[in-house]
């Protein structure tokens, strides 16, 4: 999972700050390698890598609504997806609704926050010292849950309300993977969180090295830099924001938002980590040594129901068979 080019160094590259930009030749030779696919205009799309994961079946983006037809003709015709998951709430459909794609399903399942938008998932921290007008709930955590050791602990509440919020639309995922024929598509809007927790419990189901792991959720790093513009004008427009503000202005200026913006690998592994306290019996289910990611797996068996003889067929279809 490295660029063709060996004189960029992802594991460098991934880690800058979302606050400075990156140079634009390195992004587009990045963007034109694999596990990027250099399709016109497409938002960080990219295959889920692992050397344990066969290619061509499991995809992730962002948002596809601004897409071209031209462009999102290539997802059936040049990668062989047939079924794309969108992960976006309700209100992030309507306002881009998914596009139609001749030979794809689009599948929508609404997270219980569009069936219940009140419904807080846990309590979060306080956020005195952060204006009004800078609080920003994500999944119902704070900007100010973000501010120490590297936005973690947002993280860790964020990723963890995922898990409980879109339980359906994940459980319909792993189903397409055990059942299902030809590749998928999952997305949301950037393709960092929502995505990026999915694509974390299907490496932890094929057991993907840490560091794999890790440079999987950070490319979004780079996936994101050609879109920065457009994704801050969102941001500011959740934020109440005017729009003549800079990404400079916002990092400076509300504590937090470095954090929740960014993307550093450690983040995701801290994540599943965090897992196998809320999760552990799931030990007890999986083979003796096998339980790097247990808390993970576990997730998969107790919240969404799937048998250890389900995990086992959908990882007898994603792995590379020599």
């Amino acid at each position: 999972m490295a660029s063709d080019n060996p004189t960029i160094d992802l594991s460098k590259l991934v880690g800058i700050s979302i606050r400075e930009d990156l140079p634009m030749e390195t992004v587009n030779q990045v963007l034109s390698n694999p596990p990027f696919i250099p399709i016109a205009l497409a938002l960080n799309l990219r295959t889920v890598s692992s050397q344990t994961l066969a290619s061509n079946i499991v995809y992730r983006s962002g948002a596809l609504s601004h897409l071209p037809a031209t462009s999102l003709s290539l997802l059936k015709s040049a990668l062989g997806i047939v079924t794309i998951f969108d992960l976006r709430s309700r209100g992030e459909r309507e306002k881009h609704p998914s596009p139609e794609v001749d030979g794809i399903k689009t599948v929508w399942i609404p997270s219980s926050i569009d069936i219940e938008p009140n419904a807080s998932m846990v309590e979060t921290a306080t956020t005195k010292g952060v204006l009004e007008k800078d609080k920003l709930s994500l999944q119902g955590v704070e900007l100010y849950d973000f501010v120490s050791n590297g936005g973690e602990p947002g993280y860790i509440s964020m990723y963890t309300n995922i898990l409980k919020t879109h339980k359906e639309p994940y459980k319909a995922v792993f189903q397409e993977l055990k059942d299902g024929q030809g590749g998928i598509l999952f997305h949301c809007t950037a393709g960092k969180d929502r995505t990026g927790v999915l694509a974390a419990l299907i490496h932890a189901l094929l057991d993907s090295p840490e560091d794999i792991v890790a440079l999987d959720y950070g490319m979004t790093r780079v996936g994101v830099e050609p879109f920065k513009e457009m994704l801050l004008g969102t941001m500011l427009e959740r934020m109440g924001r005017g729009s003549e503000m800079t990404l400079q202005d916002l990092v400076k200026e509300v504590p937090g938002f470095e954090a929740m913006a960014g993307v550093r690998g450690p983040t995701i592994l801290a994540f599943l980590r965090s897992l196998n306290k809320n999760y552990g019996s799931a030990i007890g289910y999986f083979a003796e040594g096998n339980i790097l990611y247990s808390g993970a797996k576990c997730y998969l068996v107790e919240e969404l129901g799937f048998s250890v003889e389900d995990l086992n067929k959908i990882r007898q279809r994603l792995v590379v068979h020599s």
